[in-house]
């Protein structure tokens, strides 16, 4: 979990965004949001996840300067997450990103 405000991810009018989990890769930084499975389209969910993966495309621009660990964004139904799944499967299935 991470602490509140303690990412500066802006949406929807100056709404503070506070992901549900950083997991520290060796090669990657992933924010992970787990939702529930009919809330994946919900507007503000979409409006949340548009705004980190801005986030991250920024803060990538800036890890690729400074030879910085790069940033992913998940968005991950409730359903997916199970004794089966992996942190790489996870990532294959649900890495997202807008279409901007």
């Amino acid at each position: 979990m991470t602490g509140k405000n303690q990412f500066s991810i802006k949406y929807g009018g100056g709404s503070s965004y506070n992901p549900d989990f950083i997991v520290q890769k060796q090669d990657e930084v992933i924010i992970a949001e787990v939702k529930n499975q009919n809330e994946m389209n919900d507007d503000i969910v979409t409006a949340k996840a548009n705004a980190a993966d801005q986030w991250v495309r920024f803060v990538n621009e800036i890890a690729t300067r400074t030879d910085k660990n790069h940033w992913r964004y998940l968005l991950i139904p409730d359903n997916d997450i199970s004794s089966f799944a992996t942190l790489d499967g996870l990532i294959s299935d649900h890495a997202y990103q807008t279409n901007n």
